[in-house]
């Protein structure tokens, strides 16, 4: 026991002094580049103030996309960091237990990696350099930048060791729990741990080394995995069978995937020849972070020296490789220019869960652990001289210091927010794009927010929806057509906002900034800001004087494509009446093969490849009303194309009328 808290302590240190200066900043910055960062930073707050104060699962919030608030089912949560960060948090803050986890990630990476290289190699000093291989690879380091998910990989090491043990007559259930953590951390590890049990069941195969129970003993851990995270799997796979927001782009799969040539430079982190490898790897289709994929020279000489030698290696090499393969994407890169050679990964992609990951280069985490084992072999015969100089060479080859650190920069509007008691909403602006330090600003004044960033952007928020929002996403008109000075106030008061944040320095100049302000001045600008200095102005939301019905979309809407949405099927939108009232909506539509579109009792014939106006009466409660719009083409899976939706006052009724007389709008 005490060698083993000796191994882990020496992981410490040595991440202390490899990511210097964090112990200088231990208290006042994070890690990275001030970006993902203040995400996983807003997690850590989050996880706490839900298991706290809200008494509430950590995987729904209303903090963010207020009022309705945001599934964060398909959200890089990392749900064992928050829990294991809580207690440091309430005692000394976020800040504090960020870097904690940064450090005891990477302490248990290095001794889980240590354990298992142990378990091959009876050796404790080449387990040693095998925790120094993986706790400390330019993978971690580039993803240290802001990806706390991706860099919490202290539980793969533990699954792969209690897997081995397990098959050997050990309890499944160790194997289970690991596999969880490391699940909750990233499901992309849930996905490389699958991949990893099937190639390792496939070898012991080969080997003719596999029994029926062995088999039957590593089935068990996983589904014991299963079932403890069948709460969150369950509903996962609901909501995969009616959205797609979950599923990254395809054309992902190349841009964020490895380049053959990243696995044989040296890290770009390096203060010697960082630079000089940068140029190189700025020929790279990925960003920084996504094509860092180093192995390393002295680990690729020791795990060389243990396939001479004959060492246990198969197994190891065959992961290494599948991974390094599937790292690589759909198409082979080489300096950045791709070539039509067909990879692993693109007949694995249709797989579902396999489409729902957005940087295949990640793959390469499991081939740096394989090469930490195969070093680890390689070394186990070495005098202990050689075997320091190897390690000190690693440490070298890996060293990325100067890390780069981000204080926080919370305006001070957001301290004296904090203390305004009370539950209203804040609209920070600008919003065309999701900003990860609102989530930072958040931390601080504790208030929810109208949007937020989370890692896949959901259309069923209203940011995605309701007018007002939709301007400043789109930074102009979606299809529901308003008055916005007339309309703002109620659809403010409806979200709950009190005050609207403009933020200049998170606006870059050009047409971003003027069309962010000008749609404010629009609907905000009678009013004096409340606040201002030279960062942000703040507004505070009048009261309608009268409030006004307003429309917002529901499900069954394709994107925005800049002109029009389009249904296929069945369709909704909201009509939001403040009192019992007949309110007449007017819409544009158009197809190319012409059908029938039926909105309650009333239909209407829409003639192929012209532009129809229709307009039909909602007799509206006070509150929310559904609409439903059903759309049946001539020609099978034609789309309906929405080209406006309105609100009709009494002199646009008339004006409606006489359209319909001169057959310019479509009859029922």
């Amino acid at each position: 026991m005490k060698r083993n808290l000796l191994v882990l302590g020496a992981y410490s240190v040595l991440t202390l002094a490899m990511l210097w200066p964090l112990p200088l900043l231990f208290t006042k910055a994070i890690p990275g580049d001030g970006f993902d960062g203040w995400q996983n930073y807003w997690n850590i707050w989050w996880v706490s103030k839900a298991v706290l104060e809200e008494h509430t699962s950590p995987y729904f919030t209303r903090y963010l996309y207020y009022p309705t608030g945001v599934s964060l089912l398909f959200h890089t949560l990392n749900l064992p960091n928050g829990l294991l960060a809580m207690p440091i948090q309430v005692l000394f803050g976020p800040i504090v237990a960020y870097n904690f986890i940064v450090l005891i990630s990477s302490a248990l990476s290095g001794y889980g990696s240590f354990l298992l290289a142990f378990e091959l190699t009876r050796s404790r000093w080449a387990s040693f350099l095998a925790g120094l291989i993986y706790a400390f690879s330019p993978f971690r380091s580039a993803h240290l930048l802001g990806h706390m998910q991706v860099f919490s990989t202290e539980w793969i090491p533990f699954f792969v060791l209690a897997l081995f043990r397990a098959r050997q007559g050990k309890s499944p259930l160790l194997p289970a729990i690991f596999l969880v953590l490391s699940s909750l951390c990233d499901w992309y590890q849930a996905l490389y741990l699958g991949l990893f049990t099937a190639i390792y069941l496939g070898w012991l195969t080969w080997k003719k080394a596999l029994t029926r129970k062995e088999a039957l003993r590593v089935a068990a851990a996983w589904g014991i995995a299963g079932l403890m995270l069948s709460p969150l799997i369950l509903p996962m796979l609901w909501e995969m069978s009616r959205y797609r927001f979950m599923f990254a782009p395809t054309e992902h799969a190349s841009l964020l995937s490895a380049d053959l040539l990243a696995f044989f430079i040296p890290s770009e982190f390096h203060p010697l020849w960082g630079k000089w490898v940068g140029k190189i790897a700025g020929h790279f289709t990925a960003s920084l972070s996504e094509r860092t994929v180093s192995l390393g020279y002295a680990p690729l000489i020791l795990a060389l020296m243990a396939w001479k030698a004959k060492e246990r290696v198969s197994l190891w090499l065959i992961v290494g490789l599948s991974f390094v393969l599937l790292a690589l994407g759909p198409y082979l890169h080489i300096m950045g220019k791709t070539i039509p050679l067909p990879l692993p990964y693109a007949f694995l992609r249709p797989i579902p869960i396999v489409a729902m990951a957005r940087s295949v280069s990640r793959f390469s985490l499991m081939a740096t652990l394989s090469l930490a084992m195969m070093a680890a072999l390689g070394a186990k015969t070495m005098g202990s001289r050689l075997l320091l100089l190897f390690m000190a060479l690693i440490l070298l080859e890996y060293w990325p210091s100067p890390y780069p650190f981000s204080p926080p920069d919370t305006p001070n509007f957001y301290q004296k927010l904090a203390q305004e008691p009370g539950q209203f909403a804040i609209l920070n602006l600008p919003m065309n794009w999701d900003r990860p330090r609102y989530l930072l600003y958040q931390t601080v004044h504790g208030k929810p927010l109208v949007s937020g960033y989370i890692s896949r952007d959901d259309p069923r928020t209203l940011v995605e929806r309701m007018p007002v929002l939709q301007h400043f996403r789109n930074l102009g008109e979606d299809i529901i057509k308003v008055d916005l000075a007339e309309v703002t106030p109620s659809v403010m008061a409806y979200l709950g906002v009190k005050y609207v944040v403009l933020d200049f320095y998170q606006m870059p100049g050009g047409e971003e900034r003027e069309k962010t302000v000008a749609l404010a001045m629009e609907m905000f600008g009678k009013s004096e800001p409340i606040y201002k200095d030279e960062r942000l102005v703040v507004y505070r939301v009048p009261t309608p004087v009268k409030a006004v019905p307003f429309l917002f979309l529901g499900d069954g809407w394709g994107k925005f494509n800049g002109s029009f949405r389009s249904i296929r099927g069945e369709a909704t939108f909201f009509l939001h009446a403040p009192e019992p009232s007949t309110v007449h909506v007017a819409m544009e539509v158009s197809s190319l093969s012409g059908g029938l579109l039926k909105v309650g009792v009333s239909s209407f014939r829409i003639r192929p490849q012209e532009k129809a106006l229709i307009s039909f009466p909602v007799e509206a409660k006070a509150g929310d009303n559904v609409v439903v719009l059903g759309w049946e083409p001539e020609l099978k899976g034609e789309e309906l194309r929405v080209w406006s939706i309105r609100l009709l006052g009494p002199a646009q009724r008339r004006g409606a009328i006489e359209a319909i007389a001169h057959q310019k709008w479509a009859r029922p």
